[in-house]
């Protein structure tokens, strides 16, 4: 029993750690995007140079923060999914992993940049919608190759199948917000508080929805029920206040061809994460106890998220460094979005008004600092899946899925 453990830990070990795979060293690419200014208030005297830089008049000098882009409030969703999401689709298919993280003091249009309206003929739908809308423009024109392998007839000649799931974490409580209304309807509490475990390929939600999904609309109707179900209030400068964090999760599994022609399922996931805004103590002030406590949680989960990066881009310089994940229940789901096996993508949204300056040169400070975060981005080849899936075939199969964990693959049976 013990030389079995030994050997399926062997096995998995060889594949976690790039062994037969294909690796790449990913940099994050970090953009910026001002929300037009509020009515009524007055600007704060800032400048966008060659795409790229912000600089902001400060009493002690001139502040600059140079990122991979920088929006205005006049920027289009096309411009801005084109410049920060339509990579990450290739990718997707290629079999890496993906994530898209939008951060941001609250009221900056976080939520409005990654979904905006869930309708597919909206002008202003956000990048996730894109992203999805070209995902299934991909799958259904294939045409070489799929996934960087090459097509064999009876292999991947298989349709893909896509899985989404998506799942909010209110007051440091994982809610899912694709639980079936019917069951809500039966029990009102059904899907909410569910437990995060920790398994080999990463941390995951317990019981968490998946849904089998075949067009874009699907996804939409899905996404649209969802957010009806996401907590959102008013506070003193946002009317519609997310309180809580959510993560949409597409999970792509392509049947795959490895050197010796015998198939086996390749899976990639795309992580879409609305955070939910960061909040100055002043602005809770004067709130219901339910809104402060919101506020404070919020702001305690994206401090141990920032604290994370900051080890994190320690650590990128070779200084061996304690990443304290398990401080929050977001930063250990969002482990390998942050420093693990995938590509990833973060969008600050950034306000133009003067009384919020010190707060978005703060937001400015920390995605400079998330440029340095460095991750290492998989695809394991067929070949070494199934030699690990077999070493790891006598242990018992888990009864439910994993969601938002590192991605797996399997031989077919």
């Amino acid at each position: 029993m013990a030389a079995a453990a030994a050997r399926r830990s062997a096995a998995l070990s060889a594949v976690a750690d790039g062994s037969s795979t294909v690796v790449d060293k990913h940099s994050c690419r970090v953009f910026g995007r001002f929300r037009p200014l509020e009515d009524g208030a007055d600007e704060s005297p800032w400048s966008i140079v060659d795409g790229r830089e912000v600089e902001i008049p400060t009493a002690t000098g001139l502040f600059q923060c140079r990122l991979d882009a920088v929006f205005d409030g006049e920027t289009s969703q096309q411009a801005v999914y084109e410049a920060t999401s339509r990579p990450l689709v290739q990718d997707l298919l290629d079999g890496y992993n993906a994530s898209v993280f939008a951060y941001g003091q609250t009221g900056t249009g976080k939520t409005h940049s990654i979904y905006g309206p869930v309708d597919a003929s909206h002008e202003h739908r956000g990048l996730a919608l894109r992203a999805i809308e070209a995902l299934f423009r991909h799958l259904g024109g294939l045409e070489a190759s799929i996934g960087g392998t090459k097509r064999v007839a009876g292999i991947t000649d298989v349709p893909p199948v896509v899985r989404a799931s998506y799942v909010e974490l209110y007051n440091d409580a994982f809610n899912d917000l694709l639980t079936p209304a019917d069951v809500v309807l039966a029990e009102p509490t059904a899907g909410m508080d569910l437990r995060l475990r920790t398994a080999p390929s990463g941390a995951y939600v317990e019981g968490l929805t998946e849904v089998e999904v075949a067009t874009p609309a699907e996804i939409f109707e899905l996404v649209a029920a969802g957010n009806a179900r996401r907590v959102v209030a008013g506070t003193a400068v946002n009317a519609r206040s997310s309180r809580g964090h959510t993560i949409l999760c597409l999970q792509l599994e392509q049947r795959v061809a490895g050197d010796d022609g015998a198939p086996c399922v390749r899976t990639s996931k795309l992580s879409l994460i609305d955070l939910a805004g960061s909040e100055r103590a002043a602005a809770t002030e004067g709130l219901d106890d339910e809104r402060a406590e919101e506020g404070r949680k919020i702001n305690l989960s994206l401090t141990s998220l920032g604290l994370c990066v900051q080890k994190l881009t320690t650590a990128a310089k070779g200084t061996a460094v304690h990443v304290p994940y398990r401080n929050s229940k977001l930063t250990q789901l969002l482990q390998d979005s942050l420093g693990g096996n995938t590509k990833t993508v973060m969008l600050f949204g950034l306000s133009r008004a003067a009384s919020r300056l010190d707060e978005t040169i703060n937001t400015l400070r920390f995605a400079m600092r998330a440029k340095k975060l460095q991750t290492t981005a998989r695809v394991v080849d067929a070949q070494a899946l199934r030699a690990a899936a077999a070493a790891a075939a006598p242990s018992a199969a888990p009864s439910r899925r994993p969601s938002h964990a590192c991605a797996t693959a399997l031989p077919l049976q």
